[in-house]
């Protein structure tokens, strides 16, 4: 019981992480401030420089590079 309510917190947050990764790379000041290309390249480059901060930011904590893969899974869905 308490290994699915595990999974079920670990599958909300993937999801909370993907969301905010989403919004973030959506943000206009990366297109206007910042030079990244309004593009589906430009926009591409953001989603996955954003990822690599994520997965930098998990490496260092317990358990975190477990949440890396299914965050960037959760995202390409």
């Amino acid at each position: 019981m308490l290994s699915i309510l595990h999974k079920r917190k670990n599958k909300k947050l993937v999801l909370e992480l993907a969301n905010t990764i989403r919004l973030a790379a959506r943000e206009p000041v990366f297109y206007t401030a910042y030079g990244v290309p309004d593009t589906r390249q430009g926009r591409l480059d953001l989603l996955i420089f954003q990822l690599c901060i994520l997965s930098a930011g998990l490496a260092g904590h317990a358990g975190g590079h477990r949440l890396a893969q299914p965050v960037f899974d959760a995202i390409l869905r």
